[in-house]
């Protein structure tokens, strides 16, 4: 866990019972640590603090990662000073299935996918609003709403920006599906599913809700169920694979899931598409008064 005010991580063993800390690393960062990742391939923690500076660590001995962890001796031969430079933070770090790939969410709405190994970037995706104002004017199809339904977006994107500088705001983040090759993010025209290895938006989920989307998780196995006699008859019922997007939105109590699969028309309403059972928040009351 990290420190609000200090630069500390507080190491906790969680099967001990104990509340309190294994160590506390007060030597690895000069600013508050915003950011956390554990690689588990590497057995290595990937952190960021408040001004940008990167680090890797064992996560075993707290130390230097093992040489077979990566393949560089020091930063300056990494990427790894690009936050630094550019004057930004991570705002999420995520790493892919397979270690290799490390993601960032950065506070310049910029997501930067590094190789892990090497420290190396392999993408920058620039999500900023002259970004998006150029891609309204002109970018494809798939880019681009109605001037006027753009225009109430850019005002939400300006609110979130706002918000992230509050405690216990969500966090934007990009995520790897299970191969590696495709990244998804939020931004302001909904989720973008981006194909690392040929550079190229496959597909933007969510375009047509009126939600602005920040954080997101993804599960790509299938359901679990108890063994079943495989027949002609039982085959339609067997566990399939269905990708799912759970995602959480600016200033909504609620999860949000993007599947492959329609949602069911139902005649009771809490059983359709939208089941509204979250209590109103406060602001939402004083402006319905």
């Amino acid at each position: 866990l990290t420190d609000l005010n200090s630069s500390a991580v507080h190491v906790y063993d969680i099967r001990s019972g104990s509340n309190d800390p294994v160590t506390v690393l007060d030597s690895l960062h000069k600013a508050p640590v915003v950011a956390l990742r554990y690689v588990p391939s590497a057995d290595t923690v990937v952190s960021c603090d408040a001004k940008g500076f990167l680090e890797y660590w064992s996560a075993t001995d707290y130390g230097a990662p093992k040489d077979s962890a990566v393949s560089f001796k020091s930063k300056l031969d990494t990427d790894l000073f690009d936050l630094v430079k550019a004057k930004t933070t991570a705002l999420s770090v995520e790493a892919s299935r397979d270690g290799r790939q490390l993601a960032m969410f950065c506070a310049d709405r910029r997501v930067r996918v590094l190789r892990f190994q090497t420290g190396k970037l392999r993408r920058v995706y620039d999500e900023g609003l002259e970004a998006a104002q150029e891609l309204q004017r002109s970018g494809g199809e798939m880019f681009r709403v109605e001037d006027m339904d753009f225009g109430r977006r850019l005002a939400v994107e300006k609110e979130v920006g706002a918000s992230l500088e509050e405690p216990g705001a969500a966090v934007p983040n990009a995520v790897f599906d299970e191969s590696g090759n495709f990244v998804m993010y939020p931004c302001l025209l909904g989720i973008k599913v981006v194909n690392l290895v040929n550079n190229t938006v496959s597909r933007i989920l969510g375009k047509v809700e009126s939600e602005r989307f920040v954080s997101l998780a993804l599960h790509q196995g299938a359901a679990k169920k108890g063994k079943v006699m495989v027949t002609e008859e039982t085959l339609d019922k067997l566990p399939q694979r269905d990708p799912t997007v759970v995602a959480l939105a600016y200033r909504r109590q609620r999860l949000y899931l993007f599947t492959r699969r329609e949602p069911e028309e139902a005649e009771e309403a809490a059983l359709g598409r939208d089941v509204f059972n979250e209590k109103p928040m406060a602001e939402d009351i004083i402006g319905d008064d």
